[in-house]
């Protein structure tokens, strides 16, 4: 009797746990509803919240549209380069040796008329003191021919005499004046050495401004004329020199603008118009040579450096975005904006679109729908792609609890 009123108790105790353990598992589906509900309330299905310090770390960038030229162009690489009236040559104008060389580098900016070194010779010497051993004796020959002009007037024989110094006179004058002429292209001071002042050295000079591109010269080598000591470059007229394909040339104009990028710095983009198109064929590369005025800002020059440019067929831009700001899900592109932001984190709104165009790296887009007030500058430009990821996650969760 006893052991059947245990078993009861027991079946009772049991019965009573099966029914509040229901409850509960009623009581939890039911606030598992509530809290998707009210889930579902505090985040739009057309919205992607983000916490400050994910922002941070994905690095979104933020901007508005940007006008981009998105019509036909035509496409062609060249080289910067100079007219061959910018380059100039360093020679010496007589053989000697080179002294007080100075520090003269490539990428050293240097001026018209800037002293570079100095020039040594004995022939400098022997012409400036023949100069003056001329003029010396052409100054006795004058006083003689002013004394046998005299007695010429009374005696025949004076007068071959005066005739013959005068003749002698002239040949000196000539001498005088070739190596006057020779001494002033050395570069020596005329008037100072009419007073006695002899030189043994020459300055070497440059012929014009602009900077050094090659050094071909150092203290004591002995230089000819014929010996190219310092290459001077004027960036002063920089231009683009392009070479278009033969299926290409009869779509450029003179006048067509073009945009290019140097290689050494890809992400600056310059802008130029086409100025003369050669007349001649390149039999071997196909192309045509197409000479490019800069326009506006010149990149850092270095002659001969790699450049590709575009030649633009009309000048039509539109408003344009980058591709990371362009998303596609389910068939449908989207945009995001930047819609709030709190201390905590940053509420995005996703904004349908059709693209129009694709073109290096941008995109032209119509908005189908209009962006909130004050966000034309808050798209987001670098990041659709993960914040659209996000929002699916958000999405998969969510169809998963139900």
């Amino acid at each position: 009797m006893k052991q059947l009123i245990n078993k009861l108790f027991i079946i009772g105790f049991l019965a009573v746990v099966v029914s509040c353990q229901s409850e509960a598992d009623s009581h939890d589906g039911h606030n598992h509803d509530e809290s998707s509900t009210m889930q579902s309330e505090a985040i739009p299905e057309n919205e992607v919240h983000l916490m400050n310090t994910q922002v941070q770390t994905i690095g979104i960038e933020l901007g508005g549209f940007t006008n981009q030229k998105m019509s036909d162009f035509i496409s062609a690489t060249g080289t910067l380069d100079v007219p061959p009236n910018s380059v100039s040559a360093v020679h010496v104008k007589e053989a000697g040796f080179i002294r007080n060389l100075k520090k003269v580098v490539i990428g050293t900016a240097v001026k018209k008329g800037q002293v570079l070194a100095t020039l040594e010779h004995t022939n400098f010497i022997q012409k400036q003191q023949e100069y003056l051993e001329i003029q010396s004796q052409m100054i006795f020959m004058n006083q003689e021919m002013e004394r046998q002009k005299l007695l010429s007037e009374a005696n025949v024989s004076a007068l071959k005499k005066y005739q013959q110094i005068q003749s002698e006179y002239n040949v000196k004058q000539v001498q005088l004046k070739g190596i006057e002429q020779y001494l002033s292209y050395l570069g020596i001071n005329l008037t100072n050495l009419k007073n006695g002042t002899i030189t043994r050295q020459i300055d070497i000079t440059a012929p014009a401004s602009g900077f050094v591109s090659a050094v071909n010269v150092h203290n004591g080598m002995f230089a000819q004329p014929e010996m190219e000591l310092v290459k001077i470059v004027s960036n002063e007229h920089i231009h683009v020199e392009l070479e278009v394909f033969e299926k290409d040339i009869h779509s450029v104009k003179i006048g067509q603008k073009m945009t290019y990028q140097v290689a050494a710095n890809p992400n600056e983009t310059y802008e130029g118009e086409v100025f003369l198109i050669a007349p001649t064929f390149d039999q071997t590369q196909k192309t045509v040579r197409v000479h490019a005025h800069i326009v506006g800002r010149k990149p850092e020059f270095r002659q001969g450096a790699f450049v590709n440019a575009k030649i633009w067929e009309n000048q039509i831009t539109v408003p344009c975005l980058p591709e990371k700001a362009v998303v596609i899900a389910d068939e449908v592109s989207y945009i995001f904006v930047e819609k709030n932001k709190t201390s905590d984190d940053v509420e995005y709104l996703r904004i349908p679109v059709q693209v129009k165009q694709k073109k290096d790296g941008w995109v032209s887009v119509n908005l189908m729908e209009v962006l909130p007030d004050n966000t034309k500058d808050k798209i987001v430009q670098n990041a659709a792609f993960y914040l659209i990821a996000e929002m699916n996650k958000g999405d998969a969760a969510h169809s998963h609890e139900h």
